[in-house]
């Protein structure tokens, strides 16, 4: 689910297809999308990858809920490498059903370009 899909080419499913030539773009403060895994899970932690990482600075928050209305930040910042790879988010491991980015857009304009979020598990 996402709040707004505003570039045909960009759509939600590639901020998780496991391609980091793909991404998914939002317009606006506090748009978001949000994962669905299925049934309540333990979540140890969040990857994110932005685009043109190297060229801009995104900020955004990652919330997690157990009933997709009720919602706790567990992150708040943004981007902090130069490279358009994922970077691990450390979160105080949680259970959850829901994980929910919301975008802030980058020092260069409003858009939050995500690559791939993606949600961490220790074996």
């Amino acid at each position: 689910m996402v709040s707004n899909e505003i570039q045909e080419a960009n759509k939600r499913y590639n901020a998780n297809d496991n391609d980091l030539n793909t991404r998914f773009t939002m317009e606006g403060k506090d748009e978001w999308i949000t994962y669905d895994l299925g049934k309540q899970q333990r979540i140890d932690g969040i990857g994110v990858a932005v685009w043109k990482a190297a060229e801009r600075s995104t900020s955004y928050d990652i919330y997690v809920s157990d009933d997709n209305e009720n919602w706790t930040k567990v992150y708040s910042g943004g981007n902090e490498g130069t490279a358009d790879e994922i970077e691990l988010k450390n979160i105080t491991p949680v259970n959850a059903r829901y994980v929910k980015l919301v975008g802030f857009g980058s020092n260069v304009n409003a858009y939050t370009n995500i690559l791939e979020l993606a949600v961490l598990q220790k074996k």
